[in-house]
């Protein structure tokens, strides 16, 4: 993830990338990357909200297909998310 973050990037194109990244490196059955990011943009310039966040997911392979393994990593996702 650093290696593409430290381009000026879009949030929804980081995520493309780091999954796509994975599949081609390890060819997994399947891929989830979620990321939760503050835009610095909607603080500083904008809309002005202090602690706005954006949320996205991002699925390959067996978690495009499958609807159960997409709602158990979401669930393990936020049970650890220190955000809540």
């Amino acid at each position: 993830m650093r290696l593409f973050a430290r381009r000026f990037t879009v949030q929804e194109r980081l995520g493309v990338q780091i999954a796509d990244t994975l599949v081609a490196l390890m060819q997994p059955h399947g891929v989830a990357v979620h990321l939760e990011a503050e835009h610095l943009c909607t603080q500083m310039r904008g809309v002005r909200e202090e602690h706005s966040k954006t949320v996205i997911s991002f699925w390959r392979g067996g978690y495009v297909e499958e609807p159960e393994m997409r709602r158990e990593f979401l669930e393990e996702v936020r049970s650890r998310n220190p955000w809540s």
